[in-house]
């Protein structure tokens, strides 16, 4: 169900029908792309030790067992729920900023209200990762190691994350430009 919201906040930038819509859409696309690929290659991790359902049964008391591992997906589930300074908030600052001056500051309200539910959803992830108490099951399963590629691509993702939210405005300024070619 996130994707659906992650998609609809691209929608927001193109509705506003402007350079800096579709702008805006596409440092958000760019963006989301890190935060989900990397949160998805931490779930793997986790499933490769025989978890079917990964967030459900073994965040709990993850950053006691793997500090390492709970700490790249905080990274990412912050960035997924707009907090600042990483990808997630100035993707989405760009697309509700392009919806306001394109004329459609109650849809940008809208999506604002969405964010601030959906951010619930994503820092749940997180209490149950720093603060959960892991059950017998959990504590004696086998730590996820990862393949090389698999932890690699974490940290590529985690780095981006982080780099694009620290520099919004070269990453803004490329698609801008880039748009301006077509």
């Amino acid at each position: 169900y996130s994707s659906i919201a992650h998609a609809g906040y691209i929608l927001v930038g193109l509705t506003a029908g402007t350079a800096q819509g579709a702008s805006a859409a596409l440092f958000y696309l760019f963006s989301y792309s890190f935060m989900n690929m990397g949160a998805l290659a931490v779930i793997i991790s986790l499933e490769q030790v025989g978890e079917c359902d990964a967030l459900n049964k073994r965040a709990a008391g993850l950053a006691q067992r793997q500090p390492l591992l709970a700490f790249t997906m905080a990274v990412f589930m912050f960035g997924l729920a707009g907090m600042p300074p990483l990808a997630g908030f100035f993707g989405k600052l760009l697309v509700f900023q392009a919806a306001v001056a394109g004329g459609w500051a109650w849809l940008a309200a809208v999506a604002m209200l969405t964010s601030a539910i959906g951010a619930y959803y994503y820092l749940r992830v997180i209490v149950a990762m720093y603060f959960g108490e892991a059950t017998a099951e959990t504590a004696s399963a086998p730590a996820p190691l990862g393949s090389l590629t698999l932890t690699a691509g974490m940290a590529i993702a985690a780095v981006f994350t982080v780099l694009i939210g620290i520099t919004p405005g070269i990453w803004s300024g490329i698609f801008h430009t880039g748009l301006g070619i077509f």
